[in-house]
This record gives structure tokens, sequence and C-alpha cells, in this order.
């Protein structure tokens, strides 16, 4: 017998199949290990147009896979590599090796205008490899400089340089300006020598944020946005009135605020927020963030609003939450923390803290949080609790060893868990990267042995692998 369906009536049912699609659990598509026979550690991903995969990764391995499966040169150490896999994660289609006879690391990257990828990273080798239009083509000293460098989407490195001075520096994130030329990064140094620099070093290990145009191979910037005592930044943002916004965590009472939500350091460390103005760097907005212990950041991401989304970890017992929040008050060691700004740094929307009975921590590395359309915070890390808070939970138990990777979702107000899983098996295990792209959320990361996998596999070798996963809405 037929039945007639008024137009409210398909309207009504149009959004509840749209509400239930959208509340849908995520769900584990695949999950791979990576590399050779040494440790491999991929501590970055972003996603192509193409949907092919891009990894920031470092590797000893003496086999590290690449398309031509050609060995690199022999080093004691690590090298660094930006490697391209296809979407199904079972094909390498080329691995840049960017190394010198000493360490080598590559710990962000970031796709530009053109297709190419931007990464960030640390080295220790005298030899590493700069190209003729790098703003800086030799070590300048110390046990370390920073490196920035940029691939094709062939796979050709374009540009690579040190970005140092007679300290020690590193690099800790970038971005680049698909609107100009102009590449911005942010990192830690003991270097006083930076060179244009618009201000003095404060002491110590200090934040740097440094701008270049890397057609121009004069043009490099600096500014030390410190205190007298030790600093580190850890996350960059490019907002879309081109003001940036820095994250990390500080030692310095005197570290400077301004227009501040916490005007004072309150523990022995607190996390840290920062706007600056692109053109003339001058310092907007910036504020203190934490309790009565160590607190730090090490992660941020922007929502479609402009709202700034704080991750990072605590074992203050007074650390600031908000009313109604998922979890008030750190419960093991160490908690992450997920916090939302204003876009001024000056209200505070929601905090909480997440974790069980151990210790929790928030991917150290990579991009480690990410805002869906819904205004839900994506997050990864590591953790021993075996009391994880869970929901739709991919791997609902500790999968043993001194820590599995964990990946959680907080809902837009912060008062819910709106997704939790363990990630590990029965070694180390830990995620420090995530990228989110059309319902897909991609993380990766590092594990000593017995993490889950599904198949297709890419190349790999013994344990200590880097590990890469899909789950898909």
């Amino acid at each position: 017998m037929g039945m007639k369906v008024s137009a409210l009536g398909l309207v009504l049912a149009a959004g509840l199949l749209l509400t239930a699609c959208a509340s849908r659990p995520p769900r584990l598509l695949w999950a791979s290990e990576f590399g050779g026979t040494g440790v491999d550690d991929c501590d970055d991903i972003a996603v192509h147009e193409s949907q092919s995969l891009l990894l920031a990764c470092h590797s000893d391995s003496h086999d590290f896979p690449s398309a031509e499966r050609q060995r690199p040169p022999a080093n004691r150490d690590m090298d660094a590599y930006i490697v391209k896999v296809d979407q199904r994660a079972v094909k390498v289609l080329w691995a840049v090796r960017l190394g010198g006879s000493k360490y080598d690391g590559a710990f962000r990257i970031q796709l530009d205008s053109a297709g190419g990828a931007w990464v960030a990273g640390y080295t220790e080798s005298l030899d590493f490899p700069t190209t003729a239009n790098a703003v800086q083509k030799q070590f300048a000293g110390g046990q370390g400089d920073g490196f920035l460098a940029r691939v094709s989407a062939e796979g050709q490195l374009t540009y690579s340089t040190y970005l140092g001075g007679t300290g020690s520096d590193q690099a800790t994130d970038l971005v680049s300006d698909r609107r100009t030329s102009k590449v911005y990064a942010i990192g830690m140094t003991s270097s006083s020598d930076l060179v244009q620099a618009r201000n003095s070093y404060n002491g110590k290990e200090d934040a740097f944020l440094a701008s270049f145009d890397p057609t121009r191979s004069e043009s490099l910037q600096v500014r030390y946005p410190g205190g007298a005592e030790d600093e580190k930044p850890t996350a960059l943002a490019l907002r879309p009135d081109g003001q940036l916004v820095v994250a990390g965590y500080t030692f310095s009472k005197e570290f400077p605020v301004q227009a501040a939500f916490q005007a004072e350091l309150r523990g022995k460390t607190n996390a840290f927020l920062a706007r600056f103005s692109t053109g003339s760097g001058e310092l907007l907005s910036s504020t203190f963030f934490g309790g009565n212990g160590e607190d730090s950041a090490w992660g941020m991401a922007l929502s479609q609003t402009g709202d700034i989304h704080l991750l990072g970890i605590s074992n203050s017992s007074d650390f600031p939450t908000t009313p109604g929040a998922f979890q008030p008050k750190v419960r093991g060691g160490f908690d992450i923390f997920v916090a939302s700004f204003d876009p001024a740094v000056q209200r505070l929307r929601y905090s909480s803290c997440f974790g069980g009975s151990g210790n929790d921590i928030a991917g150290v590395d990579g991009k480690n949080v990410t805002v869906d359309s819904q205004g839900r915070v994506w997050f990864v890390g590591m953790t021993d609790s075996q009391d994880l808070p869970l929901r739709h939970a991919h791997q609902p138990s500790f999968g043993g060893g001194d820590g599995d990777g964990v990946i959680a979702a907080l809902s837009p107000t912060g008062a819910s868990l709106a997704y939790g899983s363990y990630h590990g098996g029965t070694g180390r295990d830990l995620l420090e990267g995530l990228f989110l792209t059309d319902g897909a959320l991609y993380a990766t990361g590092l594990s000593f042995g017995g993490v889950l996998s599904r198949r297709p596999q890419l190349p790999h070798g013994s344990a200590a692998n880097a590990i890469l996963f899909r789950l898909q809405q």
C-alpha cells in the first residue's frame, strides 16, 4: 500500500539523515608501518590535493624506502627525509634525503600554493645540502643549526638553507604565505647573532620568529620574543588577516605580555600565546597560560571563526579550566589540555584537561592538533594511563609497553569527548602529527613494536618504524 509524504516530511527526513551522518563515529580504514631496519620516525604529515601523503621524517636506516629502492650513503646518525606516498599508503612515490655527516631531522611540513612542501628541522651537519639561493649557506656554529627546505611536487629540492648563529639553534615550525612569496619560521636559539634581528637577544635559550623571501637571498629578518630565562616556541599559524600567532612555553617571569588573559607566570613554566603583525613584526597581544606547576603548549590550530585552540600538557593542581569542562582537573602526573581562545588572545572560550591516572603527553614534534568543520578539536599524543577516557575507540584497551599512542577529539564547547582511542602495541608508541581533509583524518608517529596494523602495508623493517593510519567519518 502506498504512502503520501509531505514536503515537510521530506525536509525532516533529510535533516535526520544529515544529523546521523554527522554523528557517525570514525572508523579505522587502514594502519601501516613504514621504514627500514633502523629507527624511522615520521613526525608530521600533510595531504596533497591529489590525496597523496607527504611526510616529514628522520631515519638512520640504510635501507630507508624510496621509489628507486636506493640505499643512501652510510651515516652513523639520522638523516632527514621528505617522503611522498600514495593515498592508500601502499607505494612510496619518492623520498628526498636531506642529510650530511651528522644528525639531521625534519619535524614539520606544510604545503605551499604551487603544490610543493616546506619542512623545518634541525641539523648538526657542517655539510648539510643547501641551495644556491639559500639565505644562509654555511653552518654558523654551536651544537646545531635549524634548517628550512622546500621540495617541488615532483620531489626536486628547490630550496634549502641553514638558520642559525654561533650558538645552538633549532627550527620548530614554519608557514608559507600563499598570497606572497614569504615564509615564516619559529624556533629556539642560544645565538645572539641571528642576522638582521629587530630586537636584542635576551639570554639563555630564546625563542625566535624569522621571516624571509626565498626568492631573495638577503631578506632574512628575525625577532627574539622572549625573557631572561628559557623559551621554546612549538607552533606557528598564519591568520587570514596576515597576523602570526605563536604558541610555546616559557620559564621567564618577564616574558613580554600585552593585553593578556593571564599577566603573570604562575608556576615553574607556563604556556604562552603571542600575536604578531607580519608587516612590522610588532607584538599585538600575548599571554601566559597555566597554573602552579609545569605547563607547556605543544600545538595550536585556528578554527574557521579565528579562535585559537591550544594543545599542551600540565601537572598543575590549579590548572585553569572552565565551568562545564569535560575534565576539570589533572588526574595523573601530566595530563593533556585543550584550551580555546578568542582571536585577540584575551578571552578564554573553554579549557579542559584530558587524561588518566598515569602520564598523558601531547604529540611533541608534529602538527598535533586540528579543528574539523563541526568545531571539534582533534589531537594526538602518548599515554601510559590504562584508564584513559575512551569513546568510539578503534583500539579500546592499552596495548602494553611504556606508552601507547592516543588520538582524541573534544566537542566544540570542550564539554564532552567526541572520540578517544589508544593506538599502540606491546612496545612504546607515540603519535605526533595529524592532518584532516574531506572527512579523513591521517596520523603519523613512531612505534617500537606490536602496533595495530591493517593492510595495505608500506615497506618496513624491524621494530622502531614510523606508523601511519587513516580514520574516516
